[in-house]
């Protein structure tokens, strides 16, 4: 089965091909917000090298969010308009949810954060999805063990993780900082999908132009 996986919702984009338990081919970058301008040509690429045409694909996969509204919805767009140019299905898959998988299991708790601006942070298992970043990382502190923290707040509150975990704290590797395409396409094998139209994305806050327009 040939995928195409499709993770945009972030300042770092990637495109990954998959088949049979494996990744083919994976591009990631971390070039800013013009996911818009790179995408297509990624994606294009990306299948000339595996040898791959458009209408080879049997999924496409794309990651919903939490994340940049507009980088959000440059990707739910393209993986929306591939299902229903080649009949396939596609899986919807949280960003969070993307996050924590690509971890390893380890001696340690995984906690998955994506910086939502304004001192916030996006996270799991709370009813409005954003919360103060200082208070939620005093309250993980409750939780036993070692802690690794995934995702861009890693990085972005790395001394307010560091006041409130102290020797709890794992260090996050790099390569756990974004979610990755890769990742992407190896959950999305697992995953029937379904109709373009019925995919959804998780925006939780409304994008920048919306919010000041209420104001």
């Amino acid at each position: 089965m040939k995928i195409l996986a499709i993770e945009t919702s972030g300042q770092a984009f990637g495109v990954a091909v998959f088949e049979d338990g494996k990744v083919v081919g994976e591009i990631f970058e971390d070039s800013g917000f013009i996911h818009s301008e790179k995408l297509i040509p990624r994606i294009t690429g990306l299948l000339k090298c595996a040898r791959w045409n458009l209408k080879d694909l049997d999924k496409v996969a794309v990651s919903t969010g939490p994340g940049s509204f507009t980088g959000i919805r440059v990707g739910l767009t393209c993986a929306k308009l591939l299902s229903q140019a080649l009949d396939i299905p596609v899986i919807g898959v949280g960003t969070l949810s993307l996050l924590k998988t690509a971890v390893p299991e380890g001696d340690y708790s995984v906690v998955a954060a994506i910086d939502a601006g304004r001192g916030e942070v996006y996270v799991e298992g709370d009813a409005s999805g954003i919360v103060d970043v200082k208070k939620y990382f005093t309250a993980c502190k409750k939780i036993k063990g070692r802690i690794l923290v995934t995702g861009n707040a890693a990085v972005v509150y790395a001394e307010v993780i560091k006041r409130a975990l102290g020797t709890k704290a794992v260090k996050t590797p790099p390569k756990y900082v974004f979610p990755r395409a890769g990742v992407l396409a190896a959950m999305a094998e697992k995953t029937r999908g379904g109709a373009f139209n019925k995919l959804k994305a998780c925006y939780v806050r409304r994008s920048w132009a919306e919010e000041k327009s209420k104001k």
